[in-house]
């Protein structure tokens, strides 16, 4: 991301080189240790389809955006390259039906 984009999330661009650093040098378990919440909390929006719907009417839908992009998480590329699983995330198809039949609606 441009600095000037972390920055108008609230985010010392400093604080995510050091998180980008250890990506790139291939030490993720380091990036993810340094991803603090509030960095994680400012840069995704993740959690249950009501979760993830009360989030957009609070921090999105205010400011005037009128379109949002989901970058979906595939579980199975992320234990590969990570060696970590995460728990109790659908496969890409689930993902794409909760946004369809869950998230989508609310906006509609």
């Amino acid at each position: 991301m441009p600095r000037e984009q972390v920055e108008c999330h609230g985010i010392d661009p400093d604080e995510l080189r050091l998180v980008i650093d250890a990506v790139n040098r291939g030490d993720v378990a380091e990036g993810a240790r340094l991803t603090t919440p509030e960095i994680a909390d400012k840069l995704t929006c993740a959690g249950t389809p009501e979760e993830i719907v009360e989030r957009l009417q609070e921090a999105v839908v205010p400011s005037g955006i009128n379109h949002v992009m989901f970058g979906l998480t595939d579980p199975y590329l992320v234990e590969k390259w990570s060696g970590h699983r995460i728990q109790n995330v659908p496969d890409l198809r689930g993902q794409f039906r909760l946004i369809h039949d869950r998230i989508m609606p609310v906006f509609a």
